[in-house]
């Protein structure tokens, strides 16, 4: 029994698979060569000011404990039904437009809050984790199904449109440092996907098309700007472990849980 439901889930969501192996894969990495995690944050500076576009990416599939990857991956795991529901390419695609758009919205937030509210403290936010996906996924999920109601807890009746929000408060509630915004970014990149306002501005052909293209461009500025980061945190971080101290006046957070008390 246990072994069909695994061959079964493999089959039919083999790109959920492909997902949770890829984020275990950088969190072993991360343990295993003592990577240094602020390299791979989203961090407002690091991408407007150096060009470090690759923490759209590296940001996303990296976690920094066993309970933040445990959750996260045991949602994308419970999420994966949407993969068998609307095929693989369409989960990859909506997977990828909530990767962009969710990273483009927080940034964006994150510009307001510089430039309008001179909100200082956020040139020292450095956010990682799947979540703003899953959130998306979630999002997206119950757009599906606009009209639909769940009992919230087994309790109280919701619209099924809802339990994103209820869901965000909820883990902010257990994690207080969790990333609001990065959550809520997730949450809001869902709606022009499910109501299928991006798919009318690029067809399939296009969306490939962008697809193969950013990551080239992803690949092309990791090979100019990755080693001469590194080498700067190397430098900023000498005499000290790598991944578990930073300096001191970062203010580091994940999706869902604090990557370090500073």
């Amino acid at each position: 029994m246990g072994f069909e439901f695994l061959t079964n889930f493999i089959v039919n969501s083999w790109l959920s698979c492909l997902i949770i192996l890829c984020c275990i894969t950088i969190f072993a990495c991360i343990h295993i060569f003592k990577i240094p995690v602020e390299l791979l944050t989203f961090n407002y500076d690091k991408i407007k000011e150096d060009g470090e576009y690759w923490r759209i990416v590296s940001s996303t599939f990296s976690h920094t404990s066993i309970l933040h990857i445990a959750f996260n991956m045991f949602s994308v795991f419970s999420y994966a039904f949407l993969e068998k529901q609307i095929g693989w390419w369409h989960y990859a695609v909506v997977t990828f437009q909530l990767m962009i758009l969710s990273n483009a919205m927080q940034f964006y937030i994150y510009h307001i809050a510089v430039s309008y509210f001179n909100l200082e403290f956020v040139h020292q936010i450095h956010a990682l984790g799947y979540s703003g996906v899953i959130f998306g996924l979630v999002s997206y999920a119950s757009l599906l199904k606009p009209s639909a109601k769940v009992l919230f807890f087994n309790l109280i009746p919701i619209p099924l449109w809802l339990t994103p929000y209820a869901s965000l408060l909820i883990v902010q509630f257990i994690y207080p440092r969790a990333s609001f915004i990065g959550h809520l970014a997730g949450i809001f990149a869902s709606y022009p996907i499910a109501t299928g306002v991006i798919d009318i501005i690029f067809t399939t052909y296009w969306m490939a098309s962008c697809m193969i293209l950013f990551t080239l461009l992803i690949t092309i500025n990791i090979i100019y700007h990755f080693p001469t980061a590194y080498c700067k945190i190397e430098l900023l971080q000498e005499g000290m472990n790598p991944f578990f101290e930073l300096p001191q006046e970062a203010v580091v957070e994940s999706d869902d849980e604090s990557v370090v008390s500073v």
